[in-house]
């Protein structure tokens, strides 16, 4: 009986040696997995605050990209409306040119009727040696009603000797 409790009490401290081992590597197990997930658990928090710091610069680049679409378009539509601003008065500056011109014109179509008018009421005296001859034609491109330009032509200018 003494042997038969000596070996119950031996394969009983055989069996908790080895629950023991057993418990101690599962705790030692136990430990690296715990060990491993606190890693985890630190990489994926870095990891979600580089993603959130990722998505904020892209958001803030949206944003500016926004902003600066807006500005360009703004700016755009400023030198367009400068633009046509200042073609209006280039053409109304040419408008008024034109009319200048024509005005100018009949005025001196007044003067050289004018002057011509004059030239034909002189008596006639030979100073022919001291003027130029100068023929001088004056056609209209279209009627007068529809406001052209008269067109003064120099057909045949002869100087004469003194």
């Amino acid at each position: 009986m003494f042997n038969i409790l000596f070996l119950d009490e031996r394969r009983r401290r055989e069996e908790t040696q080895r629950f023991e081992s057993r418990l101690e590597e599962s705790t030692k197990e136990y430990d690296r997995l715990q060990n491993d997930y606190y890693i985890l658990s630190e990489e994926m928090q870095h990891k979600r605050r580089a993603l959130q710091d990722l998505e904020n610069e892209l958001r803030n680049k949206a944003r500016k990209h926004a902003e600066q679409h807006a500005q360009l378009e703004h700016n755009t539509d400023l030198i367009r409306a400068e633009y046509y601003a200042l073609k209006d008065q280039l053409d109304q500056l040419g408008y008024t040119l034109r009319f200048s011109v024509e005005e100018e014109l009949r005025i001196y179509e007044a003067l050289l009727n004018s002057f011509n008018r004059k030239k034909e009421e002189r008596p006639i005296t030979d100073d022919s040696k001291y003027r130029q001859t100068t023929t001088t034609t004056t056609t209209r491109v279209l009627d007068k009603s529809d406001g052209a330009i008269p067109v003064i032509r120099k057909d045949d200018v002869n100087l004469l000797e003194k």
